[in-house]
């Protein structure tokens, strides 16, 4: 076990509040989203050792669980493998790798207990680990977000989606679950909202180099689609990449994968587009300072912490993420990222 992996989640930890006495629970075979691909979607296998070996070094105490990928389903895949997972949860202190889409890890919240994601290469870790400038960006841009009504993105490339937040609360991600109640990903950087589920209508145009985020690729051209009332109505690309992601949304056989789960825009300075397909990390595509972050599908995490969680209430079994370059973003008409520059107008910054 390398000691500068071990000194790295301890940092972690001591971020998220982590103290003498507690509890941390480790769900060490889980698919989430931001995972190393060439892991198959899980957290590196040596980092359960890392986590253990940093808890105690601060005092806590560490459970694993496996859950198996089967069990990782929208709303209660994980509560109805283990029925008594509920309680486990509840008692936690800090959870680690929860999948975010489950009842059983929205009532942990509830209850207190904090909630992080730790995954991809620890290089990934390194290149996007919190920062007070993420921290001052996310909340910043996440105050913004929560006091708008209307959100609106626009590209030269034809993209133009307007969506109607009216009492949704406004995310920040900064990469520690530092208070009760809060998730994060310790790779983050964003800052977002789930819109009001049929209040997207427009043109979603993802233009070549966007990041496919499940699907580990970029656009290669143009893919075009109509949403309406919150959903895709209408796919015309006749790029393979966007056939593939027509083919994921659809093979779920449900509308609610058509539809828009939440859309924001990134803080993290250290993302890298590049490094982020060499290494197979999509949280560099999904933190890029200056890029929009949006998403398909499921939107039902929630959290009592003020600037955290989506209270969507679409439970689809899907989720799809897609990093956005070179957008312009506005909040009441406001604009607060350039597309041009992808510069954060002062209003955020």
């Amino acid at each position: 076990m390398e000691q500068g992996l071990v000194q790295l989640m301890t940092r972690l930890f001591k971020l998220s509040n982590l103290k003498e006495g507690e509890t941390v629970l480790v769900f060490k075979n889980p698919v989430f989203s931001g995972a190393a691909v060439s892991e198959g979607g899980r957290p590196p296998a040596h980092y359960w050792d890392a986590f253990q070996i940093a808890a105690e070094s601060i005092g806590a105490r560490t459970i694993g669980i496996d859950i198996p990928t089967g069990a990782m389903k929208t709303g209660k895949g994980m509560e109805d493998f283990f029925p008594g997972l509920a309680d486990i949860m509840k008692k936690a202190d800090l959870i680690i790798n929860s999948d975010l889409y489950q009842t059983v890890h929205n009532e942990a919240l509830k209850a207190g207990a904090r909630s992080i994601m730790i995954g991809g290469p620890t290089t990934g870790q390194m290149r996007l680990g919190p920062t007070p400038e993420i921290r001052r960006l996310s909340l910043k841009g996440a105050e913004v977000v929560r006091s708008g009504k209307k959100l609106r993105i626009t590209s030269k490339h034809g993209l133009d989606l307007t969506f109607d937040k009216t009492g949704r609360k406004g995310q920040a991600g900064y990469g520690a679950a530092d208070e009760p109640g809060r998730w994060d990903n310790t790779q983050c950087g964003q800052v977002g909202c789930a819109p009001l589920e049929d209040s997207a209508n427009g043109t979603l145009v993802i233009a070549p180099g966007d990041g496919m985020i499940p699907l580990a690729m970029f656009a290669v051209e143009p893919i075009k689609c109509q949403v309406t009332d919150g959903k895709i109505t209408k796919f015309e690309s006749t790029d393979g990449v966007g056939k593939m992601f027509e083919w994921f949304l659809k093979k779920f056989k449900d509308d609610r994968s058509l539809s828009t789960s939440h859309v924001g825009w990134c803080t993290n300075a250290g993302a890298d587009w590049a490094a982020g397909f060499v290494e197979r990390n999509g949280m560099d595509w999904e933190t890029k300072l200056g890029q929009t972050l949006l998403a398909f599908g499921s939107n039902i995490m929630d959290s009592p912490a003020k600037y955290c969680g989506m209270g969507g209430k679409n439970d689809a079994a899907s989720h799809f993420d897609i990093g956005m370059r070179n957008v312009s973003f506005y909040v009441d008409d406001q604009l607060v990222v350039d597309g041009d520059s992808e510069k954060l107008t002062p209003l955020v910054s």
